[in-house]
């Protein structure tokens, strides 16, 4: 078939383009559901520990977060206005604190004493030799985490629409190399078609499936009982309260951290450093709802979390 019998189709072969688009992104959904398998209801979600939970949640980022909140719980670490992280040397903790032994804990409060800053123990958690490393094995083991050769086939769908994309581009321009444009309206609505199916492209590709539904299922479960519990008294102040601090920043983020004058700094320093954790961040594929920041995670809808992405 020639270019001029399709510019002949007037509008017929770009709504064509939107729908095979459009069909691509349904594949992608659930191609991405199936790679997270079903979810395992026996699943208890208080047998996740602080830090499964933020990696689960959010991935590196969230994990330093998390550890950050249970030193600064501890009396371990001192906050500046200016998002300034200062180790306090305590001679009657250091040491002795079965705490610091934690592998994560250990690798946070060793990047703070090099960097002093959140970002540094961001940084210090990615490195291919980070505790994170294993903890995402474990994670593999126990159901929650998709095997990672799952992952790679679950990208196979923004391969395929990035080829939709470039051939919708090709389309624009192509058939004026045989002296038969395309119609204004006809090469505007192609044009955006493609500029769409490269956006989903992209998106795709940059959020890869990372918690199983399993892990999904447990990170929402106690997002829900933590929201209740901040709901009905305040977090931060007693021993019975710590856990729940560190697991609130898990499930929601900086936003949950307690005092707020270290929150609001810490935030202003995750700011200015681009704290986005695509690698392992919920997004919308991930969660049926979400923004791909860190701080969000996994936020049902976006905004669920009371983070103040969006």
């Amino acid at each position: 078939m020639s270019f001029a019998t399709l510019s002949r189709w007037d509008l017929q072969y770009p709504v064509l383009h939107l729908a095979v688009t459009g069909f691509v992104w349904v594949l992608a959904l659930v191609w991405r559901r199936l790679a997270r398998g079903r979810a395992d209801r026996d699943t208890d979600p208080h047998s996740i520990g602080d830090h499964d939970m933020a990696f689960l949640a959010g991935g590196a980022a969230r994990v330093a977060d998390t550890a950050l909140a249970a030193l600064l719980e501890r009396g371990r670490i001192k906050v500046g206005s200016d998002g300034h992280v200062t180790v306090l040397h305590r001679p009657d903790v250091d040491g002795n604190d079965v705490h610091d032994n934690d592998p994560v804990v250990h690798c946070v409060l060793d990047a703070l004493r090099r960097g002093n800053t959140r970002s540094s123990a961001v940084e210090a958690l990615r490195r291919p030799d980070a505790p994170l490393v294993a903890m995402e094995g474990s994670l593999v083991e126990r159901g929650l985490v998709v095997p990672p050769g799952r992952r790679r086939r679950a990208r196979i769908p923004a391969h395929v629409m990035l080829a939709v994309a470039i051939g919708g581009i090709v389309s624009v321009w192509l058939p004026s190399m045989f002296g038969d444009d395309l119609e204004g309206a006809s090469a505007f609505l192609l044009g955006l078609s493609a500029l769409g199916a490269c956006a989903i492209a992209v998106t795709l590709g940059d959020t890869p499936v990372r918690a199983s539904a399993t892990g999904r299922r447990v990170v929402k479960a106690m997002r829900a009982e933590v929201e209740a519990l901040r709901a009905t008294r305040p977090v931060g102040g007693g021993t019975a309260s710590q856990a729940a601090s560190a697991m609130a920043v898990a499930c929601l983020g900086l936003a949950a951290l307690e005092p707020s004058e270290a929150r609001t700094a810490l935030l202003k320093s995750a700011r200015g450093a681009g704290g986005h954790d695509a690698e392992f961040a919920y997004d919308v594929w991930n969660s049926g709802g979400g923004c791909a920041t860190d701080g969000c995670g996994d936020c049902d809808g976006c905004g669920g979390c009371g983070c103040g992405c969006d």
